[in-house]
């Protein structure tokens, strides 16, 4: 099953990071992360270094287990552009890792070549709210660049 879902439709923020409660790909979402993250904390235990990517508007991060990992381990964030490395957008990224020199990573980036795809919609509803959806690349944009 596929728990990949937006913000709109999963209730997930920063004041409510597990999302909502009725819905099942939310909670399935929610064991998923739980399962990454207890793997996360085993490899730290027996010293294998491990790293997390995430979008940048993902709520991972607040999560009660990662924050109480947070607290056990040592964790480094880096932010950056997948264009950054060589994709056509520039889908904001998030890496965690318990390793020090992953900020060595953006000693690789090259030059940006942006292209001009439709990530997100923005539009007013009947209601007069303002809504956004996924475009019609913003399912390419999850692919490396070959």
């Amino acid at each position: 099953q596929q728990c990949l879902q937006s913000m709109g439709s999963t209730l997930r923020s920063r004041a409510n990071p597990l999302g909502r409660h009725d819905s099942a790909a939310v909670s399935d979402g929610n064991i998923l992360a739980a399962r990454a993250l207890v793997l996360m904390l085993l490899c730290s235990c027996k010293g294998i270094f491990w790293c997390l990517e995430q979008p940048s508007s993902s709520s991972m991060e607040w999560l009660p287990l990662f924050q109480r990992l947070l607290r056990l381990v040592t964790v480094r964030k880096i932010r950056f552009r997948m264009s950054q490395f060589g994709a056509p957008t520039p889908k904001g990224t998030v890496l965690y890792s318990s390793h020090r020199c992953i900020s060595q990573i953006m000693d690789h980036t090259v030059p940006e070549k942006l292209q001009d795809k439709q990530m997100v919609v923005r539009y007013v509803n009947k209601a007069g709210k303002s809504r956004i959806h996924g475009g019609a690349h913003l399912k390419g944009s999850q692919a490396y660049p070959a």
